[in-house]
């Protein structure tokens, strides 16, 4: 009788999973392309052929895809805003490690206070010292890579647009996807926290 019981069980709980776990195909469609444009997103931030490649497929795929990099060229925090005028949301792209002072910045793994709501709070905040073990700390390199990503500027400024934080603001309904790979995924999950307060 109890092997009858579980077994009942059982094919209740096979019969009710698919209906409250499985959103259905088109959810799945959608979800599985999301994540097949932020891995081509992510591959399009870096420099070179590949990048390249990616960045032309996107191009003719309508996306709209600017590059913003760092005052003085490719060194430090580079990413990419590529928007879609049909598409509900924005991909942000950062690069990871592409060169030695990307090495040097992911060597650089003492911790920090990471606490703020602007970027001049999260910049006083990392340079406090004393803090307990109890408040929020993440890696020193990573928050530098975040930080100065706030002075990127666009690759070909022959049209002014506007930064992520920028874009978030103008439209807070739009969704954003921030991704990257290796030091690109970590600051994208420091800047997705940092942005929470802006949406």
């Amino acid at each position: 009788m109890k092997r009858l019981w579980r077994l009942c069980l059982i094919l209740c709980l096979l019969a009710y999973h698919p209906a409250l776990g499985h959103a259905g195909a088109k959810e799945d469609y959608e979800e599985a392309y999301i994540l097949y444009l932020t891995a081509a997103a992510s591959a399009a931030a870096y420099n070179g052929r590949i990048g390249e490649l990616v960045n032309r497929y996107l191009e003719q795929d309508g996306w709209n895809v600017e590059h913003y990099i760092q005052p003085r060229g490719r060194a430090g925090a580079r990413y990419l805003i590529a928007q879609k005028k049909e598409i509900p949301y924005i991909i942000a792209a950062i690069v990871g490690t592409e060169n030695d002072k990307d090495i040097e910045t992911d060597l650089k793994f003492d911790k920090v206070y990471f606490a703020g709501s602007t970027p001049e709070e999260f910049a006083a905040n990392a340079t406090k010292r004393e803090i307990p073990d109890s408040e929020p700390k993440v890696h020193r390199g990573f928050h530098q890579f975040v930080q100065a990503g706030l002075s990127a500027v666009l690759h070909n400024p022959e049209q002014g647009r506007l930064s992520l934080p920028d874009l978030l603001l103008n439209d807070p309904a739009r969704k954003v996807y921030i991704t990257g790979h290796s030091l690109g995924g970590a600051a994208a999950t420091l800047a997705g926290a940092r942005l929470q307060p802006i949406t």
